[in-house]
C-alpha cells in the first residue's frame, strides 16, 4: 500500500569516508525510468576523490553522464548500498509508503548500507545516522522477524528495528548493531529453516578460516537459546572511516546472461580479471579467490552468486582494492545437483575437481600451485563433522548436510 506522496526521482550521492561526507554526484531517473548519473567538477578535482566504480564509472573529461547498461533506472554500486532483498520485502511490506524506485532506495539506506555510500534528497550534507541498535535488542528482533514470516501484523512500537539495513547477504533476517565498540550484522535463523542455519554458518566460516581464507571477526552467540550469528562489519573497520565497497555483480556488470558466460566473466574466472585491473596486489587476490572458490565448492556453498564477492577500497591514495573478506559462506542443500551459482572453469558452472583445475591460468597459478591449494583445502574440509559438532550443530543437521560436501 502506498500513500500519494510525491515520488523522489533525484537525490545527491555523497562519500563518507572522513570527518565530513564528500558530495560527489547527481543520481536522478528520469519519465521513462531511465537511470542518470553525473559527477560534480568540484568532487572530481578533489584529491581525495575517487570514481565511485572505477570500471563502469570512471571519471571523464568533459564530465559523462552515465546511464546503466540494462537501460533501466539501476546503477550496481549504488544499489550494493541499499538495503538487502530480505530488508526490502521487509520494508515493502510494513511502510505505507515504502521506496518507489532506485532513487528512494538509496535513500532509505540512510548511510548505513555496505560501504561508504551515503544519499540526501538535498544538495546539503546528509545528517548523521540514529544511533544502531544494541545486543540486547536482538530478542526484541527474535519477535519481529518470527511475526513477518508468519504474516502477522508488526507492533508500532517494534517498527524502529527495520530502520537499518545491509546489502551484505540476501534473503536472511539480519539487524545491524553495535557491540563492544564495534558495528555488526547480527544474523538470526527463520522458523522454517531446514537445519540450524547460524551454526552451521559459524562453524563453516571458521573452517574457511584454518583453510587459509580471509573471513570477518564472528561470535556464535545465544538469546533465551536461539543461536546467533554476530559478523563483524569489515567496511567499517578504520577509525572515523568507513571504506568504499563494490560488489563483484556491478563491477561486471552482466544484465543479459547466459550459460555460456559461466565459462567466460559471470564467473571466479572474471572475478579474477577484475582483481588484475583494481587492486593493488592482484597476484595475491586471485589467489586467495581461487582458494575460496575450491572451499567453496568442497563445502558446497553453491550460493556463491557475485553478489557475495566484492572489493574494498583499501588504499586511499593510489585508488585501488583488495578482495573483501568472505562472507555468507555455508552448504546449500541444493549443492547435491553439484553446480555453482557462477562460473568455475571451462565447464561452466559444474561443481567438480576436473573443473577447478581447468581454468587455473586466469587466476595466474600453475598446476603445481593449483594443486597445493586444493590438497590444503581439502585436508582442512575432510574434519567439516569435527567443526560442526564444536559449534554443537545437531547431528540431524550434520546427516542432513552430508550430501553437500564433496569429499572425492
Amino acid at each position: 500500500m502506498t500513500s500519494n506522496r510525491k515520488i523522489i526521482t533525484s537525490c545527491y550521492i555523497f562519500v563518507d569516508i572522513g570527518e565530513a561526507p564528500l558530495l560527489a554526484g547527481r543520481y536522478m531517473i528520469d519519465g521513462q525510468g531511465l537511470g542518470h548519473f553525473t559527477y560534480g567538477q568540484s568532487y572530481v578535482e578533489n584529491p581525495a576523490a575517487f570514481p565511485l566504480d572505477p570500471i563502469n564509472l570512471p571519471f571523464t573529461d568533459p564530465l559523462q553522464i552515465f546511464h546503466p547498461l540494462n537501460g533501466k533506472g539501476v546503477f550496481g554500486v549504488l544499489s550494493d548500498s541499499t538495503p538487502d532483498n530480505w530488508g526490502r520485502r521487509l520494508i515493502s511490506s510494513i511502510h505505507r509508503s515504502s521506496p518507489q524506485n532506485e532513487v528512494e532506495w538509496v535513500l532509505a539506506s540512510r548511510g548505513n548500507g555496505v560501504g561508504c555510500i551515503v544519499a540526501n534528497a538535498a544538495k546539503s550534507s546528509p545528517q548523521p545516522k540514529k544511533a544502531l541498535h544494541s545486543f540486547p535488542e536482538i530478542e526484541e528482533f527474535f519477535i519481529l522477524a518470527d511475526r513477518f514470516e508468519a504474516g502477522k501484523e508488526i507492533p508500532e512500537e517494534m517498527l524502529h528495528l527495520i530502520e537499518f539495513g545491509s546489502s551484505m547477504g540476501g534473503l536472511r533476517p539480519k539487524l545491524t548493531i553495535t557491540h563492544e565498540g564495534k558495528e555488526w550484522i547480527a544474523k538470526i535463523n527463520r522458523v522454517d529453516d531446514k537445519f540450524d542455519i547460524s551454526r552451521v554458518e559459524y562453524a563453516t566460516m571458521q573452517m574457511a578460516k584454518k583453510a587459509g581464507i580471509i573471513i570477518p571477526d564472528m561470535q556464535l552467540k545465544e538469546i533465551n537459546g536461539r543461536p546467533i550469528l554476530l559478523v563483524e562489519r569489515f567496511d567499517r573497520n578504520v577509525p572515523s572511516r568507513k571504506l568504499h565497497y563494490i560488489s563483484a555483480h556491478s563491477l561486471i556488470n552482466a544484465y543479459k546472461i547466459s550459460e555460456k558466460d559461466a565459462s567466460r566473466n559471470y564467473s571466479y574466472m572474471g572475478i579474477a580479471d577484475i582483481a588484475k585491473r583494481i587492486t593493488e596486489n592482484p597476484i595475491e587476490e586471485q589467489v586467495q579467490l581461487y582458494r575460496r572458490m575450491v572451499f567453496n565448492v568442497l563445502t558446497g556453498n553453491s550460493d556463491d552468486h557475485m553478489k557475495n564477492h566484492g572489493f574494498l577500497m583499501t588504499d586511499y591514495t593510489k585508488k585501488l582494492y583488495s578482495l573483501s573478506p568472505a562472507f555468507d559462506v555455508l552448504p546449500h542443500l541444493d549443492a547435491s545437483q553439484r553446480l555453482q551459482s557462477i562460473g568455475i572453469g571451462e565447464n561452466g558452472r559444474e561443481a567438480s575437481i576436473e573443473n577447478l583445475l581447468s581454468s587455473i591460468g586466469r587466476f595466474q597459478l600453475t598446476q603445481k600451485q593449483a594443486g597445493i591449494i586444493l590438497q590444503e583445502v581439502q585436508g582442512v574440509v575432510k574434519d567439516w563433522q569435527i567443526y560442526y559438532k564444536k559449534a554443537s550443530v545437531p547431528a540431524r543437521d550434520i546427516n542432513i548436510l552430508k550430501k553437500c560436501f564433496l569429499m572425492g
